[in-house]
């Protein structure tokens, strides 16, 4: 090799590879900038200029510093990288906008873009794009995958998986999973899909789907446990169900709430240690601080069921009592509804007395004296014109309100309270509560119902639903397990079953549809593709629409206003085993399908109007794909969402095999071309 260096210099441009032979060096008298001419003819710049002093960036704002780091790239066609540290992005050739800094540190990536990676070997085998890794070691099961965030020594350092948040030492540690949110030391670090978890350890032993956890040490005990919600300090830990059910589905909200349940299901605690006791008892529900606990535990709820606690170290009757209602604990002294100006004042209740107001108009019990009510031997109670004037055999069932339960005859434990509630009923129905006029009017042979308001299950003849709200679930006759909670929700509902509403006039249209979830005011009913027939559907915010009225399967975020999906996240994984697969054959779509791509750069003007428009974005049009697919004779590459024909939507991501393809018909082009000189 010479060891002389010619220097020639110039004033006002770069020099282009005319000016320079190989090897020769040019300075810009003008600024100080150096370059070169490499071997391959082009002209770099090796330093100088007025950006300070240390490293400089090449012509495609690249920046390298370390041993191997960024000695791949491919041309110009790498931009916009930033790669400090030995072998830091070594590998890339035309991937831009990866910030590599460490040992290692990306060192496999090479075409995909947008690697943040810093620490020693940070994401050192991740291939896909959109991924951040910081902490050293970390993100080390990463390799294809993308659109990840992950943060801490040994966070999501096993397995390979997309659209994934890990955050903290060891979080989603041991869980190859997709789409989970794990923050917090250890969190999440064995869940299945479809998790969140936020704390110190919270949910580390659980394997389950579709868990939300928030809380140090919550539902941490090892355990299959699927559809739980947690949110507070060691929540829900003993919980170590290892069973097939899929629909656990407890809730736990408080310090330590329901802490010792082991795998009682369904139950429903709010408030610091309520439900503490409880062990396997299930389908109960607890609201308020110590509720179902009492001050030390003494009398606690431990194995009862369907049991309903509220207020403040409310106590049930007895540690394994099922199918009970306690309001309030032993100092509760007063029982009052303002609306209805109605007040029960402390009083001592024995046999034969019965329920009196006194001059300051408030109710209490005391010895009959020509007037009250009181409860016959089979302990039924009731009041009101025709209110249960057919029963004959039925027991322990309380009917207030003109004409509420006038047809039964037999039944137990049915409570209905309003003008007209329970009117129509028929005998042998048991376990109803029914509250508000016309509340559960026509009821039928239903049972396990609770309706909370005027004209409620108008039309009910259905077991196990829960309707809170002015006319909720009014049109309902043979749909199951339906929970709707506010004024007209769930109104439309006939045969569909196991949907929840939450909100005013939420899934107001639904019909037939059924395992749907909607939480938000007129979520579902917005006058926009009101769902109706769609079924297991997920629809969260104010005023959220589906895509259309009889879609199915889709999650739905928010309404058109929401410009801004935070989680750093843009697909989700799904099957790809080959043992669940037939007719395997290899794609005959590639580098001209991508040539017959049209990207394009636009500027959003809904039709609608959303939080989007006046924005620009790059993309593609939906419509394209449609015409590319149909020339192609490709309609299976499901490019296009047509679910609602008036709303096209774009799955970019499934282009992924045409585009590899393509990187390999390229690649054999490109060797042909090497292998004939």
């Amino acid at each position: 090799m010479a060891n002389t260096i010619k220097l020639k210099r110039a004033s006002g441009s770069d020099p282009s590879a005319s000016d320079l032979v190989v090897g020769e060096v040019a300075l810009r008298t003008d600024n100080g900038k150096l370059f070169t001419k490499k071997d391959d003819n082009s002209v770099a710049e090796i330093g100088g200029g007025s950006g300070g002093g240390g490293v400089t960036s090449d012509a495609q704002d690249n920046t390298v510093g370390g041993t191997n780091a960024g000695d791949s790239f491919d041309g110009t066609n790498a931009e916009e990288n930033t790669l400090f540290g030995k072998n830091a992005g070594t590998a890339i050739t035309s991937g831009d906008q990866s910030t590599c800094l460490g040992f290692e540190a990306g060192k496999s990536i090479s075409t995909a873009a947008r690697l943040t990676a810093i620490g020693r070997k940070a994401g050192t085998d991740v291939t896909g794009q959109n991924n951040t890794i910081v902490g050293a070691n970390t993100g080390l099961g990463i390799t294809s995958g993308t659109d990840n965030t992950v943060i801490g020594v040994g966070a999501a350092d096993t397995g390979n998986r997309s659209n994934a948040t890990a955050i903290g030492y060891g979080a989603s540690g041991s869980s190859a999973q997709s789409g989970n949110t794990a923050v917090g030391y250890n969190a999440g670090k064995n869940a299945s899909n479809n998790c969140t978890f936020l704390g110190f350890k919270a949910g580390e032993n659980a394997t389950g789907n579709s868990n939300t956890i928030i809380g140090d040490i919550a539902f941490s005990t090892a355990n299959s446990g699927n559809q739980n919600t947690v949110v507070g300090y060691e929540g829900l830990k003993s919980y170590n169900d290892t069973g097939t059910n899929p629909y656990q589905g407890s809730v736990a909200v408080g310090r330590r709430a329901l802490m010792s349940a082991t795998n009682g299901n369904h139950n429903v605690a709010v408030g610091r240690l309520s439900a503490y006791s409880v062990t396997t008892g299930t389908e109960n529900c607890f609201l308020g601080a110590l509720a179902g606990y009492g001050t030390d535990g003494t009398g606690s709820l431990t194995t009862g069921s369907n049991n309903i606690i509220v207020g403040y170290q409310a106590l049930p009757s007895a540690a394994t009592v099922s199918n009970e209602i306690t309001l309030g604990n032993s100092s509760i002294t007063k029982f009052r509804i303002p609306a209805l100006n109605f007040v029960v004042k402390s009083s001592t209740a024995t046999e034969g007395h019965v329920l009196t107001v006194d001059a300051n108009g408030e109710a209490g019990f005391a010895a009959a004296s020509g007037g009250g009510v009181a409860s016959d031997s089979n302990n039924n109670t009731v009041g009101g014109t025709n209110a249960g004037d057919s029963i004959t055999s039925a027991t322990d069932c309380t009917f207030f309100g003109k004409d509420a339960g006038t047809d039964i005859t037999d039944g137990q434990f049915n409570t209905f309270i309003g003008s007209l509630a329970g009117s129509n009923t028929n005998s042998g129905t048991y376990l109803n509560t029914f509250v508000g006029y016309q509340a559960g009017i026509n009821n039928g042979n239903a049972n396990h119902n609770v309706f909370l308001g005027a004209n409620t299950g108008l039309n009910n003849a259905a077991w196990d639903n829960v309707f809170i709200g002015n006319y909720s679930g009014d049109a309902n006759t043979s749909g199951t397990q339906n929970v709707f909670v506010g004024k007209n929700s769930g109104t439309s509902t006939t045969s569909a079953s196991h949907n929840c509403c939450y909100g005013f006039e939420s899934g107001k249209d639904i019909t037939t549809g059924s395992s749907n979830c909607l939480f938000g005011h007129k979520a579902g009913n917005t006058g926009t593709n009101d769902l109706t027939e769609g079924s297991n559907n997920i629809l969260i915010g104010h005023d959220a629409a589906a895509s259309s009225a009889t879609v199915s399967n889709e999650i739905t975020f928010g309404d058109s206003n929401i410009a801004t999906l935070r989680c750093n996240v843009q697909s989700i994984s799904s099957l790809s085993d080959r043992r669940d697969k037939t007719d395997i054959n290899t794609l005959d779509l590639g580098l001209d399908f991508v040539k017959s791509l049209n990207p394009v750069k636009f500027k959003w003007e809904t039709r609608d109007g959303n939080g989007k428009d006046g924005s620009y974005e790059a993309g593609f049009i939906a419509q394209d794909f449609q015409q590319l697919q149909k020339d192609n004779d490709a309609d299976y590459l499901s490019l296009v969402m047509d679910t609602n024909p008036d709303r096209l939507e774009a799955s970019y991501g499934k282009l992924i095999p045409v585009l590899v393809k393509a990187i390999q018909e390229l690649t054999i082009e490109v060797e042909t071309l090497k292998s004939n000189g």
